[in-house]
C-alpha cells in the first residue's frame, strides 16, 4: 500500500497545477494552519503556543519543504473542517479521522496514527452490588454490628470460662462455641443464654433475638436496595451498554456519526474538555471519543475520577488535511510521513507521548 501511495504522490507532485516541479515550500512561504485541541495531539500551552504529537509531526514533515506555519486555534472541530473546505485555512491539524466523506472535500495526507473509539465513564457510576451496599454510611452500620457480635462473643466466653467448669479452656475453641451459641440464640434453637446465666440470661436472650430480627431485616433490605440500584443503573462497560444513557460526543466527530448510525442518542460538545468536565460533574454517564485522547485525560487527570472502559471499536486512521488547493502539498507531506515511518522517526515521536510501543 505504501509503494502505491508513493507512486500516486509522486504523480501528483509532477502534474498538480501550481506546483509542478517546483518546491512546494516555495509556492507557499507561510500557510494558515487551523488547530483543534485534542491532548496529546494538540496541547495548548500557557504562553499561547502549542505542542503535541500532531504538531511535532507537522513541523518535521513541513520543515524539509521550507514551509512556515501560522497557527490559528478553532474551538470546534466542525468549524475547523468547514473553514478548511472554504479555504479560510490551508491546513487542518488535529487527530483527524480519515473518512470517505472528508477525503471527498479535502486533500488528505498519508495516515500517521492508528486509533479508534473508546468509552469513558465516571467511576462513581460504576458500582458493583458490594460497592452500592456500602454507600451512604451503610458500611459504618455493618461495622458496628460486627463489633457488637465480637464484643458479645468475647464477653460470653469470659463468663462461661468462669462459671462453667466443663467449658473449654482453649480460647480459639471457646470463642467459636460462644459465637455459635449467639447465632443459635438468634434462630431460637435449643439452649438460650438463660441456660448459662439464669433469669438474666433469659432476658438477654430475648433482647438478642429481637436484635437478631432487626439485623436480618436490615441486611435483607440494604442488600435488596443495592441490587435494585445496580439493576436500574447498570455499569457501562462496552459499546452495547450505551443505548438509553446520557452520552457525550464531540460535535462533527466520527464518534458522533458512528453512534447516530447505531440509533444511539447523544449530547454534543464543542471540545473533549467540556465533555469530560460534564462527565466528572455526573451530567453525563459516558463520553465516547478518540481512544488516545480519552486515555490521556484519564492518565493525566486522576483527580476527576474517570476511567476508560471496554475494548477499542471502530478502528480509525488519523491524518493531516488541507483544502483542495493544497492537494500537491499534501502529496509532498505524505512522502515525508512515509519517510519518517521507514526510518523509525514516526515511532520516536509517538513514544514521546505514549511511551515505547508494546510488542
Amino acid at each position: 500500500m505504501r509503494i502505491f501511495f508513493l507512486l500516486m504522490a509522486s504523480w501528483g507532485l509532477i502534474f498538480s497545477p501550481g506546483l509542478g516541479s517546483a518546491n512546494p515550500g516555495e509556492a507557499a512561504a507561510t500557510l494558515k494552519v487551523g488547530l483543534f485541541v485534542g491532548r496529546p495531539f494538540v496541547i495548548p500551552m500557557e504562553d499561547g503556543t502549542f505542542q503535541g504529537l500532531a504538531l511535532d509531526l507537522w513541523e518535521a514533515a513541513s520543515k524539509p519543504l521550507g514551509i512556515s506555519s501560522k497557527y490559528i486555534q478553532y474551538h470546534s472541530l466542525k468549524e475547523l473542517i468547514e473553514a478548511t473546505i472554504r479555504h479560510d485555512v490551508d491546513i487542518l491539524l488535529t487527530n483527524l479521522t480519515v473518512t470517505h466523506e472528508r477525503a471527498a472535500h479535502m486533500a488528505i495526507s498519508y495516515p500517521w496514527f492508528d486509533g479508534g473509539i473508546r468509552v469513558m465513564v465516571n467511576k462513581k457510576n460504576q458500582l458493583t452490588v458490594f460497592e452500592a451496599l456500602f454507600q451512604n454510611e451503610k458500611l459504618k452500620t455493618y461495622l458496628w454490628l460486627a463489633g457488637l457480635m465480637i464484643g458479645l462473643t468475647v464477653l460470653i466466653t469470659l463468663v462461661r470460662r468462669r462459671i462453667d467448669t466443663g467449658f473449654t479452656k482453649e480460647w480459639k475453641t471457646g470463642l467459636a462455641l460462644s459465637l455459635h451459641s449467639l447465632i443459635r440464640t438468634v434462630k431460637s434453637e435449643e439452649k438460650s443464654l438463660g441456660h448459662f446465666f439464669g433469669w438474666l440470661g433469659y432476658i438477654l436472650s430475648a433482647m438478642w433475638m429481637m436484635a437478631g430480627v432487626f439485623i436480618i431485616a436490615y441486611a435483607t433490605s440494604t442488600l435488596t436496595t443495592a441490587m435494585t440500584s445496580v439493576y436500574l443503573h447498570p455499569s457501562i462497560n462496552s459499546l452495547y451498554d450505551l443505548p438509553g444513557r446520557r452520552i457525550g460526543v464531540i460535535s462533527g466527530s466520527v464518534s458522533r456519526d458512528f453512534l447516530h448510525s447505531m440509533g444511539i442518542a447523544t449530547q454534543e460538545f464543542e471540545s473533549v474538555a467540556s465533555a469530560v468536565n460534564a462527565l466528572a460533574a455526573q451530567d453525563l454517564e459516558a463520553v465516547v471519543s478518540t481512544a488516545p485522547i480519552l486515555e490521556y485525560w484519564a492518565a493525566t487527570r486522576p483527580d476527576l475520577g474517570l476511567a476508560v472502559v471496554g475494548n477499542l471499536f471502530h478502528p480509525e486512521k488519523y491524518a493531516f488535511a488541507a483544502n483542495k488547493a493544497q492537494s500537491a502539498l499534501m502529496n509532498a507531506i505524505s512522502l515525508e510521513i512515509i519517510k519518517m515511518h521507514d526510518n523509525g522517526d514516526l515511532e520516536l515521536f509517538k513514544s514521546k507521548y505514549f511511551g515505547p510501543r508494546k510488542l
